[in-house]
């Protein structure tokens, strides 16, 4: 019988059409991830030939086809005699896919492919698969979690840029490779360096860190995965000491209040700490003004004064003291990250408002901190003279009135920048459904699991009644349920929804592990789906996305954060949802935070589906789901 003898792509093309294959059901049968098979379809990477990938592909192409009683339909469609053992046929099938390959000049090729790698991800991927390392392995090897190395390998997170991780990785699997021969060292790694580089493990160790620690082209992707994993793991707590809160009192009571010209960085951070301590010793509730464009060395220099800083701005808002601050819009996406990072902890008390102001100034840096009544410090300066300017700390009524008038002005050429829903009463959450109950022609959603708003209402019902929560509660939980079911619906209708996140394992689903989407701080615990309850929830997608073509669900391998979700609007609003306890929404309304976060998703989306969004892959992937 004759043999296929078209190129690569069309033959797993076809293939995959004739038998129904998904990439996901390839990937749970035996073959590499589905997001590598995603690649290898559209062309964007080339399986090695000598390598493992190929050899996976061809197994689990076999293992699916025979689950499904179609191996000898395989062996037509690619010219094999029929009735053949699968092992046979898998052996087949890798030969033949692999002629198929296009011929061209390796080393060349792989420089030019991996300047168009997804950057860390598909390179770690590369060189995982080459000296076949699992993820557990170089998980238990570098003391993470295996879940974390599976994201960095899946493209659903990148280290940032202060990571150990890609240094200790490369140290490790030179070490590994080091402990194989030197021709298999070769036939491992020659794909992507040369026979030098792979003589010793210092050329070896050089070579890796040079491919794998690459500059990031998609620097916004980075700062923007660090700053929502910092939300994914930070523990809202803002109890300070109370013999600390004493000494720190005592000390503010006991400095001397008089207006004072300071010079330098180090003169900035004494009149800030005058400042401060200023506020700490007024009983009454006051509101600070806070704003400044100058660069935010003053406070990095020095750690222990950011300590202190901390201290005393946790203590003003014990006091119950407001804070009303515009940042600065010409600060770059890495300080500005930095900035909502430190900021965060006092973010969450919700005694804070933010806001941004679009004017720019190139060749002055400005710094104004007022308290009205009280005292305030000023400073103007040329870009570049920060470092011997004068910043002085005033308590002369004139000057503080002025500079408050010079502040209003400021804040009436500014825009909110961030608000926060705290969801612990159903006033806060009344709130936030009005934000998102404003119409919107599309909206895209990243989540770590299946959302209420497509829950079937016979499913939502029954895991209700498992929660064991009084009546109140349960209609709280009801009236939650029903408003994001209407919001949903009213989207999918008016305009376009995108949803983005996985799919549980049937490991999961069987043991009843699925986490469900009911919120964990109202009901006071968890409750997980039962494998008929997941599955129903599906279908019901999967009717929703048969029916809609105003609706796209992607399928991503694994939720990049366990407690963050993010929800895009549209161009300048974007809610992070902050999922465990408590329970926490920002709203970000800064055009180049919208802008990171929406690139950030899109990635997300070309990273499982670069040849473009295909309805009926999922479809069947939803349907494989369910078998």
């Amino acid at each position: 019988m004759e043999e296929l003898q078209w190129g690569f792509i069309e033959k797993i093309d076809l293939i995959f059409k004739e038998l129904e294959l998904t990439n996901i059901g390839i990937a749970k049968h035996g073959g590499p991830d589905a997001s590598l098979i995603s690649r290898y379809r559209s062309g964007a990477r080339k399986p090695a030939t000598d390598g493992k990938q190929l050899k996976k592909l061809a197994t689990g192409i076999v293992n699916m086809a025979e689950e499904n009683n179609r191996l000898d339909e395989l062996c037509l469609i690619c010219g094999f005699e029929p009735s053949q053992n699968p092992e046979d046929v898998t052996m087949l099938l890798y030969k033949n896919m692999k002629v198929a390959l296009p011929k061209s000049n390796k080393m060349q090729e792989n420089v030019e492919k991996d300047q168009n790698l997804y950057a860390f991800s598909d390179r770690l991927d590369a060189l995982m698969g080459a000296l076949d390392v699992s993820n557990i392995r170089l998980a238990r090897a570098l003391h993470v979690d295996a879940s974390l190395v599976s994201r960095f390998r899946t493209g659903m997170r990148i280290p940032s840029k202060e990571s150990w991780f890609p240094i200790q990785c490369c140290d490790w699997l030179a070490e590994r490779a080091i402990s194989l021969s030197h021709d298999a060292r070769i036939a491992s790694l020659g794909k992507y360096f040369t026979k030098e580089q792979v003589d010793t493990s210092e050329t070896l160790t050089k070579a890796l860190k040079q491919y794998l620690i690459v500059e990031q082209e998609e620097k916004d992707k980075a700062f923007t995965d660090e700053l929502l994993n910092h939300l994914n793991t930070f523990q809202y707590n803002v109890s300070l000491p109370k013999d600390l809160i004493e000494h720190t009192l005592k000390m503010a009571h006991s400095k001397e209040n008089h207006s004072q010209a300071y010079y330098g960085l180090e003169g900035l951070r004494n009149a800030v700490k005058e400042f401060l301590l200023t506020a700490i010793t007024i009983s009454n509730p006051i509101t600070l003004y806070l704003y400044s464009n100058q660069p935010m060395e003053w406070m990095r220099q020095d750690p222990e004064f950011s300590k202190l800083w901390a201290l005393l701005m946790g203590i003003i808002l014990q006091k119950g003291h407001h804070i009303r601050i515009v940042h600065n819009i010409e600060r770059s996406m890495p300080e500005m990250f930095e900035a909502i990072q430190k900021w965060l902890p006092l973010y969450m008390s919700g005694q804070i408002q933010s806001y941004y102001c679009e004017k720019k100034s190139e060749r002055f840096y400005q710094t104004k901190f007022i308290i009205p009544g009280h005292c305030s410090v000023d400073a103007n300066m040329v870009v570049g003279t920060q470092d011997s300017a004068e910043y002085l700390y005033c308590n002369n009524q004139k000057r503080i009135e002025y500079h408050m008038q010079q502040f209003k002005a400021l804040l009436d050429e500014s825009n909110p920048l961030l608000r926060i829903y705290k969801m612990d009463n159903m006033l806060t959450y009344k709130e936030f459904i009005e934000a998102l109950s404003k119409h919107q022609e599309k909206v895209v959603y990243l989540r770590a699991t299946l959302p209420l708003s497509t829950m079937p209402q016979e499913v939502f019902e029954k895991m209700l009644a498992r929660t064991q929560c009084d009546e109140h509660i349960r209609n709280v939980l009801s009236e939650i349920y029903e408003d994001q079911v209407r919001i949903f619906h009213r989207e999918i209708e008016e305009g376009e929804v995108v949803e983005l996140m996985p799919l549980y394992s049937d490991e999961h689903i069987f043991s009843s592990k699925v986490r469900s989407p009911f919120p964990e701080t109202l009901i006071g615990g968890s409750v997980e789906y039962t494998s008929e309850e997941y599955e129903e929830h599906i279908r019901y997608v999967r009717k929703l996305v048969r029916e809609h073509t105003s609706y796209r669900f992607y399928v991503l391998p694994e939720a990049p954060f366990e407690n963050v979700e993010i929800l895009l609007k549209q161009k300048n609003r974007a809610f992070v949802i902050k999922t465990d306890d408590p329970l926490t929404v920002f709203q970000f309304e800064h055009p180049m935070l919208c802008q990171a976060f929406a690139g950030y998703i899109k990635d997300l989306s070309e990273k499982v589906m670069p040849h473009g969004y295909d309805r009926e892959d999922v479809l069947d992937t939803l349907t494989k789901s369910l078998t």
